[in-house]
């Protein structure tokens, strides 16, 4: 059996500790990561740019419908509140758990875009997100965006890409 003495257990309990909250902190001052919403948001800014509904000049805005891409697959509370947001100078953005809410029968409503949108796979400072273009119960157009956070923004490497 070891017996290590009070001392020295506290001594290096303290190291320990500095050293976590010390590791803690210096990777996001260095670092920058963007948000989650923030990379959500350019995905529904270019179905609004490349699929809206009303005219550009309305006063209101396009509504977009959004619904999770598969079974127990779902965005965060937290992140559609600030996805929500990040999009409101361009979309009104609304998270449905009934796809009725988006149709008019087989199709989707004439005035809405609805998406069904999966996880953002990131590290912070790159993102995939897949997301299905629903026009009607048996049409859906399959899509992958890939981003790059740089100067404080995400932005797409290039035009989105179908998926098979």
């Amino acid at each position: 059996m070891v017996v290590i003495d009070g001392k020295i257990l506290a001594k290096l309990t303290l190291a320990l500790l500095l050293t976590a909250i010390a590791s803690c902190g210096s990777k996001g001052d260095t670092e920058p990561h963007g948000d989650t919403a923030d990379a959500y948001a350019i995905v529904v800014r270019w179905f609004v740019d490349n699929y809206a509904s009303i005219d550009a000049d309305a006063d209101v805005k396009q509504v977009v419908f959004v619904e999770a891409l598969g079974e127990g697959v779902g965005i965060g509370l937290e992140t559609q509140v600030a996805f929500v947001a990040a999009s409101d100078s361009f979309a009104d953005v609304r998270f449905i758990d009934d796809r009725a809410q988006a149709m008019d029968g087989d199709n989707v409503r004439d005035d809405v875009i609805l998406l069904a949108i999966g996880p953002a796979i990131t590290d912070g400072t790159m993102a995939i997100i897949e997301c299905d273009q629903v026009l009607s119960e048996g049409n859906v157009l399959s899509w992958t965006f890939n981003l790059v956070y740089s100067a404080e923004l995400w932005t797409l490497t290039s035009a989105p890409s179908p998926r098979a």
